[in-house]
């Protein structure tokens, strides 16, 4: 016996994509013909499945959810990783190179400053250079408790780490220090 959805006669036939009613499996057939012959339609391709239209409220729950989820993977991006850290907040030693007294001189920066910046500075990886020989070099920034805004550059090796320099990042100072022609990480 032949597929009555096969032959139609009242008309052209066009192939759409079906849904087996008994058994959910998707088959191609002839949705015109199936129409006439039965009087039921069977598709499930999606304008057709006759779903309420979506409410006002529902959009914005879903705008806020996909937001919120991008929200949270952007702050988890860009933020300093605690965890895994490298960089040793509380050295042996700290060494003042003298590049970096002669700075901290003219810009008005005192060592427990640098040490307040060292110990609660955010780490600006794009500064460092974690590569950097023969000890790595990290950049680390903040808010001293005067409101200076400072960057410190550290050298951090095994057995202690230097301040290579130091910058106000708000007021540009005029200082003649030596190696101020190599300004590599301003």
């Amino acid at each position: 016996m032949e597929n009555p959805l096969r032959f139609c006669e009242k008309g052209p036939v066009l192939p759409r994509f079906l849904t087996d009613v008994k058994t959910g499996a998707a088959t191609t057939g002839f949705l015109r013909c199936h129409e006439l012959l039965t009087g039921k339609r069977t598709c499930r391709s999606p304008r057709h499945l006759n779903l309420p239209p979506m409410k006002a409220r529902n959009v914005l729950a879903t705008l806020f959810l996909l937001v919120l989820v991008l929200t949270i993977f952007l702050k988890r991006r860009w933020q300093e990783p605690a965890a895994r850290e490298v960089f040793d907040r509380h050295p042996g030693r700290l060494t003042l190179t003298k590049h970096a007294r002669c700075r901290m001189d003219c810009r008005q920066i005192s060592e427990p400053e640098i040490r307040e910046i060292m110990d609660k500075g955010i780490i600006n990886l794009a500064k460092s250079d974690l590569r950097d020989k023969p000890c790595p070099t990290y950049a680390v920034q903040g808010t001293t408790g005067e409101g200076e805004s400072i960057r410190v550059i550290f050298a951090q090796c095994a057995d202690e780490t230097r301040v290579i320099t130091c910058y106000n990042l708000h007021t540009d100072f005029e200082c003649h220090c030596p190696g101020d022609e190599r300004k590599k990480h301003r």
